[in-house]
């Protein structure tokens, strides 16, 4: 930020899409902190912060340390078709976007804002279904790819809707090919990773039935048998991807 100054620093720091990692409390503070001294705005995605598998004290949110612009949304908890959310930040900014927003769209559809309102009233039924649900995903699929595809390795996610495996061997970008030719789309690392890096991953989401999941690392395992690897591909430049 010191050197680039940059209009807006945008950040998930809780069940980050694609790797479904945690930004540590500490990390957070000094990053809110340096965005407040050096004035960059900074956005704190929280559409996936609700959706953690434990119960109990979770980390604070980024607006605790400081001036944060936080973004939340129904559409990973409740359906995604209910694309109802909400910014929290200062009056004067939030003002601001409200009457942006009116003049672009003049308002969400009030269907969905009374099916939100509803929903809110008595949310943690709500939540404690979907996070039960998504959290038996998690456990389904990551034992399907320790019977199917042992060699690869994931760690276990502790929220959210991903989970990030690494290929023993080979790159993501060549297996998802092979992978979708057998009927199962999955996300390479690289494409999600501004700095080339991350060949070797993919993104799995969990949130299919089981049967589906089932299903589905069955496909994949079947892709890996005759998966065999070219050459390793050259990490991007920065130079690259900014062109």
């Amino acid at each position: 930020m010191e050197r680039h100054r940059p209009a807006l620093a945008y950040v998930v720091p809780r069940f980050q899409n694609p790797t479904g990692t945690v930004l540590p409390p500490l990390a957070g503070r000094r990053l809110v902190e340096a965005a407040n001294a050096l004035g960059v705005p900074l956005v704190d995605d929280e559409v996936l912060a609700d959706l953690a598998f434990a119960p109990g004290p979770r980390e604070p949110s980024l607006s605790a340390y400081g001036e944060v612009i936080a973004v939340g949304s129904l559409s990973k908890v409740v359906w995604g078709g209910l694309r109802i959310g909400w910014v929290r930040g200062p009056a004067p900014l939030v003002a601001r976007l409200a009457r942006l927003k009116a003049l672009h769209d003049l308002g969400s559809d009030l269907p969905s804002q009374l099916v939100a309102t509803r929903l809110l009233d008595d949310f943690a039924p709500v939540l404690a279904s979907r996070t039960a649900a998504v959290r038996a995903g998690h456990d389904h699929l990551r034992a399907e790819l320790a019977r199917l595809l042992p060699a690869w390795s994931c760690a276990p996610a502790t929220g959210g809707q991903t989970l990030w495996v690494r290929l023993p061997h080979g790159d993501g970008v060549s297996f998802a090919q092979l992978a979708l030719r057998h009927g199962v789309a999955v996300l390479p690392g690289a494409t999600t990773d501004a700095l080339g890096g991350s060949l070797r991953h993919l993104r799995l989401h969990f949130l299919a039935p089981t049967e589906v999941l089932t299903e589905a690392v069955r496909r994949l395992a079947a892709a890996w048998a005759e998966y065999t690897p070219g050459p390793e591909p050259e990490r991007a430049s920065l130079h690259a991807i900014v062109v």
